[in-house]
């Protein structure tokens, strides 16, 4: 395939500054276009997911499997927007999904250390897969009304992801509680 053809790749960083590898040159030099993520919010809130995409994501930290998770319900359930595949880079085997994995559906994970060569094989097949995807598919999933806002608060040193969606004709909005961690409602 021509570089041309290549899905973009979204990149979303690990929470920890001392992830064991930096992909993304790597993956620059095999002909894909990166667009590096560097939290949540920028992830939900990115263009390039109203268009076939393949997501990149660092696990160096228990906080990182969190983030993984609300990634993908967000781009499958939440707000679908295009096809995506999903690669999750493990940065150790001290780090495992564990039940969460059942939620995750089609995830590919790697477990790192892994040779370079391998990752990218991955990383193709995924590429292939999202290509296969028929164009119709993307008409099905279109967004559902939600829309997406993060609103900072200067004053509580809070940042505060609003979600906008169908009004009480179409159902009921209810509730979700807090993640393990306290710190995603």
């Amino acid at each position: 395939m021509g570089d041309e053809a290549k899905t973009k790749v979204l990149l979303l960083r690990s929470t920890s500054l001392h992830f064991p590898l930096d992909i993304e040159p790597e993956l620059a030099k095999a002909g894909y276009q990166v667009i590096e993520l560097n939290g949540l919010d920028e992830f939900i809130s990115s263009g390039a997911r109203s268009q076939p995409f393949l997501a990149v994501i660092e696990i160096g930290a228990r906080t990182d499997v969190e983030r993984a998770m609300i990634v993908y319900d967000w781009s499958e359930h939440v707000q679908p927007q295009a096809p995506g595949r999903y690669l999750l880079l493990m940065a150790s085997k001290n780090l495992q999904l564990g039940e969460r994995a059942r939620n995750l559906g089609a995830v590919e994970v790697a477990v790192l250390p892994m040779p370079m060569r391998n990752l990218l094989f991955k990383l193709e097949l995924q590429q292939r897969i999202v290509k296969g995807i028929p164009a119709a598919g993307s008409a099905a999933r279109a967004p559902e009304g939600f829309s997406a806002q993060v609103e900072e608060n200067a004053q509580e040193h809070k940042r505060v992801l609003v979600i906008r969606g169908p009004g009480a004709k179409e159902g009921q909005w209810k509730e979700s509680g807090d993640t393990p961690s306290g710190k995603i409602r």
